[in-house]
């Protein structure tokens, strides 16, 4: 598949699927599933980034240039405490760090699947993108799966999962956008609202739908 985007000259093949979401929604949830069945190979993009940030590595360079001293500790390790919180408020500052991140994560993912593919065939990639629309990856993926839950799930799942309070988990899920304007605008979608039965068998007819992805 040829990406749409002018600003990309890296070009992914159709056997790679793009998984998002929300917080909350369950997409880490539904690639683990996936992942205990051996559906294919799976590629964490938020793990790609941290890699990418470490000390010395290529998206650490690149914040150290843009920023200075900024949001380093006197270690010289990111604070990522800091920028989190900063970009958070500050969507200009966001759209910077994500100018410098998203090229150097989307040129890893595609190393990644390169050196995979090199070595085995009849491969279907996952990669799990939390911001593939904000990122405007949506052209680079075979298909673009959203895994949706209602808000109120959602909520429910923030504040289990990371102990803050019900306010806190509906701002991490406003700062993201509507979730259901991502799921009109995916290829397929699962609806993770309810029980873990209903999400598993939704979860197994789509990995069907996928076999034809496979080269």
């Amino acid at each position: 598949m040829t990406a749409k985007s002018k600003k990309n000259t890296i070009t992914f093949s159709e056997n790679i699927v793009g998984v998002t979401g929300g917080i909350g929604s369950g997409k880490s949830s539904a690639v683990s599933f996936w992942s205990g069945r051996g559906a294919g190979e799976f590629i964490d993009a938020d793990r790609v980034c941290s890699q990418l940030l470490e000390p010395g590595e290529k998206g650490w360079l690149a914040l150290r240039d843009r920023f200075g001293n900024q949001y380093f500790k006197k270690d010289q390790r990111l604070d990522r405490q800091l920028l989190r919180n900063t970009i958070f408020a500050d969507g200009k500052l966001r759209s910077q760090v994500n100018d410098v991140i998203h090229p150097l994560a989307r040129e890893e993912i595609y190393r990644i699947v390169q050196n995979i593919s090199s070595n085995k065939n009849n491969v279907l990639f996952f990669v799990e993108v939390p911001l593939l629309y904000e990122a405007k990856w949506e052209d680079d993926f075979g298909r673009v799966i959203v895994v949706y839950a209602s808000p109120s799930r959602c909520v429910e799942r923030i504040m289990k999962r990371d102990n803050v309070s019900r306010n806190e988990a509906e701002e991490a899920i406003a700062a993201q956008g509507q979730l259901a304007d991502k799921a009109l605008k995916a290829d397929h979608v699962v609806d993770n609202s309810g029980s873990l039965f209903d999400t598993f068998l939704q979860l197994i007819h789509l990995e069907r739908l996928l076999e034809d992805l496979k080269n």
